[in-house]
C-alpha cells in the first residue's frame, strides 16, 4: 500500500464532499511490529480539528464539519492606477452578486458557464479548479483569484476577484526576407478584440504584405 497516495485520495475524497477545513495532515498512521515477524499491523487514523480558546493556552477538539455555499460575489477590479472605489455596475441575483468597477461590461452568461460553484452545494474542491481554469481560458482576464470566507460555522461565501486584461490589441511586425536572389520585407497588422459583444466574443483580423525586390547579373557582371 502507498500511504502517501492513500492518504492524498482520502484528503481528496473529503475535499470534494464539503469538508472545506480539512487537509491531508489531519490524517495519521500507526505501524505496530511488536511481536510480530516480517509483518506490520497499520492502523489509519484522522485526528480532530483543534481550536485554540481565545486568550487561554490551552484548546479543545472539534469535530470536521461540511460546508455549504451560502453566496458567491464576482468583483471585477478596475486596473487603472487611479481610480474612485465607485462601482460602474452592480447585478444581484439568486446565483451570485456582481460588482464592476470599471466600464467594461460582460455579459452575464459567460459566468453562468464559467463558474460550476452553486449557490446552496456542498463544498467542492474539483469544482473549484473547474472555475478557475474556465476563467482564465477566456481571455478576459490576466487575474483571477477565488476565495471563502466562513460564517455560521459551517457557511462560506465564495469571493471571485477578476482583473480584466487589455480588451483591444494591435500589433505590428516587419522582417526580412530572401528566396533565391529576391530580397525583401513582409509585414503585417493584426487587430484583436477579446469581449466585442460583451460576452467573450474575440475578433481577430490580420493584413498582410511584402515587396521583393530581384538582382539581375549581366554579362559584365554588373548589377
Amino acid at each position: 500500500v502507498d500511504l502517501i497516495k492513500e492518504r492524498d485520495r482520502i484528503n481528496n475524497y473529503l475535499r470534494n464532499r464539503g469538508f472545506y477545513s480539512f487537509n491531508k495532515e489531519f490524517i495519521y498512521f500507526d505501524l505496530d511490529t511488536n511481536n510480530l515477524f516480517n509483518k506490520i499491523n497499520l492502523k489509519l487514523g484522522i485526528q480532530n480539528y483543534k481550536k485554540t480558546d481565545n486568550g487561554l493556552n490551552n484548546f479543545h477538539e472539534l469535530s470536521h464539519k461540511q460546508f455549504s455555499i451560502d453566496k458567491i460575489n464576482i468583483v471585477i477590479k478596475n486596473n487603472r492606477l487611479n481610480y474612485s472605489n465607485k462601482i460602474s455596475d452592480s447585478l444581484v441575483s439568486e446565483s451570485y452578486s456582481i460588482y464592476n468597477y470599471q466600464k467594461i461590461n460582460y455579459n452575464t452568461r459567460i459566468f453562468k458557464k464559467s463558474i460550476v460553484i452553486k449557490k446552496g452545494d456542498l463544498y467542492r474542491n474539483e469544482l473549484v479548479k473547474q472555475s478557475y481554469k474556465r476563467l482564465i481560458s477566456l481571455g478576459l482576464f490576466k487575474y483571477v483569484n477565488i476565495s471563502f470566507d466562513t460564517i455560521n460555522n459551517n457557511k462560506l461565501i465564495g469571493n471571485i476577484i477578476l482583473n480584466p486584461a487589455t480588451t483591444q490589441n494591435l500589433s505590428f511586425s516587419l522582417d526580412g526576407t530572401n528566396n533565391e536572389r529576391l530580397f525583401g520585407f513582409q509585414n503585417s497588422l493584426d487587430y484583436l478584440h477579446n469581449n466585442l459583444f460583451h460576452g467573450g466574443e474575440r475578433l481577430s483580423l490580420s493584413v498582410k504584405s511584402s515587396l521583393e525586390i530581384q538582382l539581375l547579373l549581366t554579362d559584365s557582371k554588373e548589377s
